[in-house]
């Protein structure tokens, strides 16, 4: 092959890639309007958030498409904006009339997330979604559906439940846990430790010790951080802070501590109002 025909093939492949290049918004554009032209597709918010933007960036202006392309884009906002209304009213009308007897209310608009109590729901209107949530952890996801988030919070609160130990052994365990960290870190008694820092002990020992020795310790389950906060709350509900001679003590997260979620632990005080804490400890009374 001579170097010209060489050049020529390389010249070949780039304008195929660059061609390929500026079809894609176009094939993504047809594909979207294929979705949205399908029967119902209309009415489906997730069908509209997934397929509008490809519509709405493609440069169909050398085609002449320019302005019935800005007109359809603009219908789309529109319709999407009216079914998103619509189904907020919907799934807040029917969480109102279902939950009779519950302590249902709108706590924030963005994100959308209503008071189920102890429970707090996350509506997510556009993705059809819900979270359920306890102490700011996500316990269960289920389709935008009154009936549906109703259900998870009576399974999330019986599942949180039937995990939780008493407030008199849970106090032991955490000691435990608190001073395996402890030995980790080559610390002593009284000595403050990441309170995020408990959740593997814990989760070692919740687990039989069997699994210790069958069990590669990656599959061992983990220790929910919602379930850690249930039981700290239990611990300062019943009054169970000090016992056999030591206390347990935990350091409030404040200011900038506070921006990395992962690092802390949210403690409900009320359905709707709580701490995070960022430390604790076990000191001798």
């Amino acid at each position: 092959m001579t170097e010209q025909e060489i050049g020529l093939g390389e010249a070949i492949a780039a304008l195929r890639q660059d061609l390929k290049k500026r079809l894609a918004p176009l094939n993504r554009a047809v594909r979207a309007l294929d979705a949205l032209a399908a029967n119902g597709a209309l009415d489906k918010l997730e069908v509209l958030d997934e397929h509008s933007a490809a519509v709405r960036d493609a440069d169909l202006t050398p085609f002449g498409l320019g302005e019935s392309q800005a007109a359809v884009a603009e219908q789309l906002v529109l319709l999407h904006d009216r079914l998103k209304t619509r189904a907020r009213v919907a799934v807040l009308s029917d969480l109102t009339r279902l939950g009779a007897g519950i302590e249902i209310t709108q706590l924030t608009e963005h994100p959308l997330t209503v008071l189920i109590s102890p429970m707090v729901a996350e509506l997510d209107v556009s993705a059809g979604r819900a979270h359920i949530l306890y102490a700011r952890e996500m316990v269960d996801d289920v389709d935008l559906d009154a009936r549906l988030i109703l259900e998870s919070r009576e399974k999330a609160m019986a599942h949180i439940r039937q995990l939780a130990a008493d407030s008199v052994d849970f106090f032991d365990t955490a000691l435990r846990a608190y001073r395996t960290v402890l030995v980790a870190r080559g610390l002593g008694l009284g000595d403050r430790i990441d309170i995020v820092d408990m959740l593997a002990p814990l989760a070692l020992l919740r687990a039989d010790v069997s699994v210790w020795r069958k069990t590669n310790l990656q599959k061992v389950a983990p220790y929910p951080r919602y379930l850690l906060a249930f039981q700290l709350q239990k611990l300062q509900r019943d009054g169970l802070l000090v016992k056999d001679g030591l206390r347990i003590e935990l350091g409030t997260a404040t200011g900038g501590s506070t921006r990395n979620k992962q690092d802390v632990i949210f403690v409900p005080t009320s359905p709707t109002e709580g701490q995070y804490y960022l430390s604790v400890r076990f000191l001798a009374q």
